[in-house]
């Protein structure tokens, strides 16, 4: 379908990224749109899951890919809904092209000669669906704790947005939510910071790469410090 071979030339990507876009481009119609799995994405690029989940944010980072959440009519989620970009198309890449010269038109050196020669000097504008990411986050995180917490608060969309700009995703929010819920949601002392700022702040990543939620107590509260509480 011709989606994957501009981004071999784009230095800002790695290789395991390029990798994931080639699995995709393989699933991609003519619109550039699929959704696989992450467990099909890494059978077929012999990837693990979570370094699938890992390079994923780098491709819409770079605005390679733009990815939707979806969800059924009974309320469950299902895959994620990839859309490729190629180069000369991808949506929101800064208008920095200097003007073709006269008597170019129509000649190929000409057209390539509108984009910027260096990309890595271009900040990519950031492209989420904040708005409806932020609220279903809040929303799984209300599902999972029975708490009761807005999404329209400025604070939870500041932390939520923030670890989106790091590259995150909607899963890895998921998941932090899971492990912390284990962990927390029936112990008396811990419960309370099931809380957006706790869980979405500067521990974040901490969190996210927390192998075992069965902690004793002095593991437990080694993951705060004293300006979360």
């Amino acid at each position: 379908m011709g989606w994957n071979t501009d981004i071999l030339d784009d230095d800002n990507i790695s290789a395991n990224a390029r990798l994931i876009y080639f699995a995709l481009s393989k699933f991609a119609d003519k619109d550039g749109k699929c959704y696989p799995s992450f467990a099909t994405l890494a059978k077929k690029t012999k990837l693990t899951d979570r370094t699938i989940r890992k390079y994923i944010p780098e491709l819409i980072k770079n605005n390679w890919i733009r990815k939707e959440q979806r969800k059924k009519e009974g309320g469950a989620w299902e895959n994620n809904l990839y859309i490729l970009h190629r180069l000369g198309v991808r949506k929101e890449i800064p208008k920095v092209r200097k003007e073709i010269p006269k008597g170019t038109e129509g000649d190929s050196e000409g057209v390539r000669n509108q984009f910027p020669t260096n990309l890595s000097n271009i900040t990519y504008p950031y492209n989420y669906n904040n708005i409806n990411i932020v609220e279903q986050v809040i929303n799984y995180l209300n599902d999972k704790t029975g708490k009761s917490y807005k999404s329209k608060t400025s604070k939870t969309k500041s932390l939520i947005n923030a670890r989106l700009k790091d590259g995150f995703t909607f899963e890895d929010f998921k998941k932090v939510i899971d492990i912390k819920s284990k962990e927390w949601l029936t112990d008396k002392a811990m419960n309370k910071y099931l809380r957006p700022e706790t869980l979405f702040g500067g521990k974040f990543e901490g969190y996210l790469n927390q192998e075992n939620s069965n902690l004793d107590d002095d593991e437990k509260y080694s993951h705060l410090n004293n300006d979360v509480f």
